[in-house]
């Protein structure tokens, strides 16, 4: 159930709040964490400054460049507070390659926050050393890969 923008008040620990998902390929091509490609945005939640959340991403494949050792994917939280620009919150995962061919991996990442009063969207967004990684979702069905996903639920 996603809830609409309104106001959040404390209370029941574990309602989703927000919640957004990707059924595809998400090609990342940006190299630095400033210019990071979208991934996945969550809805905007207006919360009242006193109300813990926790946020997650869900991804069952992340593949980093292949063709050299040391070649990253990274996923950032970035957030955005009252329509202004979406700032970064810091590293959420990481994919790095060892022996020259592409690596692949399921990510999953939490972080626990109280944000100060104001209306939030979140989202995660992502870059690469050099090459192009990729973030994949799928449809969820039988022999399909599950979606990548956002939630931001009560703490």
């Amino acid at each position: 159930m996603l809830i609409p923008t309104t106001l959040v008040t404390s209370s029941l620990t574990g309602q989703q709040l927000a919640y957004a998902e990707v059924t595809g390929n998400v090609a990342i091509t940006a190299t630095t964490e400033a210019t990071a490609d979208v991934v996945v945005t969550a809805p905007s939640v207006s919360l009242d400054g006193g109300t813990q959340i926790i946020i997650e991403f869900y991804c069952t494949r992340v593949e980093s460049p292949g063709g050299g050792t040391g070649r990253g994917t990274f996923a950032v939280l970035y957030q955005s507070v009252d329509g202004g620009a979406a700032t970064a919150l810091g590293f959420f995962g990481e994919n790095f390659t060892t022996g020259g061919e592409s690596q692949v991996l399921t990510m999953f990442c939490r972080r626990v926050l109280t944000p100060a009063a104001g209306a939030y969207v979140f989202s995660i967004r992502g870059f690469v050393t050099t090459g192009t990684g990729d973030f994949v979702g799928g449809t969820g069905v039988s022999a399909a890969r599950q979606p990548l996903y956002i939630r931001i639920t009560r703490g």
